[in-house]
């Protein structure tokens, strides 16, 4: 499980994250991931992956301090929300309920 991975939105970081949602989906080592999304609390700020420029967060309308796009719009719609897999896997020992399974 991959957790808590981000980029910031210039063209190195846009093509890494590509690539890695990529790789991860093309082997069954990987049973999961999740983005580091910030969130409302951080306002502006988002200290992952950036130079302190407050460029927003994943949550859905977020800004930059500048009023520019912030990573939703950079990051998340363009690169992260395309590779979530259409069809989650539901079952497992890596779901809820999955070590009733064994």
């Amino acid at each position: 499980m991959i957790t808590e991975f981000g980029g910031y939105p210039n063209d190195k970081c846009k093509s890494m994250l590509t690539e890695y949602l990529k790789y991860m989906a093309n082997n069954d080592v990987y049973i999961g991931w999740t983005a580091w999304a910030a969130g409302p609390l951080w306002g502006t700020n988002s200290p992952c992956c950036n130079d302190n420029a407050q460029a927003g967060s994943f949550e859905p309308g977020s800004k930059g301090a500048d009023g520019k796009p912030g990573y939703y719009d950079t990051i998340w719609q363009p690169i992260i929300q395309p590779e979530v897999p259409a069809k989650l896997k539901r079952d497992g020992i890596s779901s809820v309920g999955g070590c009733d399974n064994l």
